[in-house]
């Protein structure tokens, strides 16, 4: 979902994600946001999937990275109380060498609260 006024990506993934759906997914955001061409925060949900498959987590980085090539001034992950999906979050970020400030919430709620709290 693209909220473009506010300049806002927010992305909720499935609770058991495959490399397909991930396919076609990552083709409509790189898509969308080529599109837009301009600098936008991301809000990306990922409370169903406690922690993504191996290979879905270095698909998300490279997801990251070429989100941050094309924009992205803020990241903002909204997990499950799960010590390993924190754990996950952390190393996605350092793989993707995020210079964007980031927050790991556990609320849609508080997603939104973190990017208005914290200026571009």
């Amino acid at each position: 979902m693209i909220h473009p006024r506010e300049r806002i990506v927010e992305i909720v993934y499935p609770e058991r994600p495959t490399v397909e759906a991930f396919d076609r997914y990552e083709k409509r955001l790189k898509d969308a946001l080529t599109a837009m061409r301009m600098e936008f925060d991301c809000i990306v949900d990922q409370r169903a999937p406690i922690v993504a498959s191996p290979e879905l987590a270095e698909r998300m980085v490279s997801l990251t990275r070429w989100a941050q090539a094309h924009g992205l001034r803020r990241l903002v992950r909204v997990i499950a109380n799960s010590p390993s999906a924190a754990l996950q979050f952390k190393r996605i970020t350092k793989e993707a060498k995020i210079a964007a400030p980031t927050a790991l919430v556990q609320t849609r709620e508080e997603a939104f609260a973190w990017l208005a709290r914290h200026p571009r």
